[in-house]
């Protein structure tokens, strides 16, 4: 794997990454297939990341916890999840609000 020239942990491939968050999404939606969990969500998952999900046609989060203040407020983020009837969580240090 090449090397970030910043840091010395191996730079994951855009394939490979893909696969690594379906795969773990699968795990935790078997989880929740055995009600071993009541709910299941991700965090920081960009609209593409969220797409991925739609594309393997396997059952969206239930939540997507980002950071969103007004120093970043990213819309796209916050439309994606309103479109897909996924609830938004916004996160930032000392507190958590739903949307």
């Amino acid at each position: 794997m090449p090397l970030n020239t910043n840091s010395k942990k191996p730079q994951l491939s855009l394939e490979k990454s893909k696969e690594l968050r379906l795969e773990s999404w699968r795990a935790l939606e078997k989880l929740y297939a055995e009600g071993k969990c009541k709910a299941i969500g991700v965090s920081n998952f960009m609209p593409r990341h969220l797409e991925e999900i739609v594309e393997a046609k396997i059952c969206l989060p239930m939540i997507n916890q980002c950071e969103f203040h007004p120093y970043y407020n990213n819309k796209l983020v916050f439309d994606a999840c309103k479109q897909m009837n996924i609830q938004f969580q916004l996160i930032k240090t000392g507190y958590s609000v739903y949307f």
